[in-house]
C-alpha cells in the first residue's frame, strides 16, 4: 500500500472490514472474489478494504507471506483485490506474537509488507481519512495506550 497516494473519495462511503484469513488462502481467495464482483457491479464499494489481521499464520516466517497470502495461483483474488481498492491492515497477534520467534517482536516482515504511515516507529499505529467524515484509527494492541502514554494522547 501505498500511503501517499492520494484520490478523490466518493460522496457515500462504503467498505469492506474482514480478518483472520490465516490458514485458508483458497477461503480468503473466494472471500476476494466476491469483494470484487461487488466491487465491479457496484463502484461505491470500491472505497477500501479494513482488516483486523491475522493474515497469515506465522508472520514472522516468509514462507506463509507467499503461502497463504501473496501467492497469485492459490490466491490471484487477493492478488487482484489488493491491486484495486486500498487494504488497510491491524497487525493482529499471527502477525506479532507468541506464534512466532522472539526475534519477531518487531513484526518486521508485518511493517515491510505494509508499510503504513505508523506514528511512533516502535509501533504500530497510525489513522488515515476517507472523504468529508470518515477518519479511521488503527490501534497497536501490544504498544501501550493507558493514560497517558503516547498512543492514548495521540488518540
Amino acid at each position: 500500500p501505498d500511503s501517499s497516494s492520494t484520490a478523490t473519495a466518493p460522496s457515500s462511503v462504503r467498505f469492506f472490514a474482514y480478518g483472520d484469513t490465516r490458514s485458508f488462502p483458497q477461503v480468503h481467495n473466494a472471500v476476494a472474489a466476491e469483494m470484487l464482483g461487488l466491487v465491479k457491479t457496484n463502484s461505491s464499494y470500491g472505497t477500501f478494504a479494513l482488516v483486523s489481521g491475522d493474515l497469515v499464520t506465522k508472520g514472522g516466517t516468509e514462507y506463509f507471506w507467499y503461502d497463504e497470502f501473496f501467492n497469485p495461483k492459490q490466491a490471484p483474488y487477493v492478488q487482484q483485490l489488493l491491486s484495486q481498492i486500498p487494504y488497510m491492515a491491524c497487525m493482529g497477534n499471527h502477525e506479532y506474537s507468541v506464534f512466532n520467534a522472539s526475534s519477531n517482536k518487531n513484526a518486521t516482515l508485518f511493517r515491510q509488507k505494509f508499510p503504513y504511515p505508523y506514528v511512533d516507529p516502535a509501533s504500530f499505529y497510525w489513522s488515515f481519512s476517507y472523504g468529508p467524515d470518515v477518519l479511521i484509527f488503527i490501534i497497536d494492541q501490544y504498544h501501550y495506550y493507558e493514560a497517558g502514554s503516547q498512543q492514548l494522547v495521540w488518540l
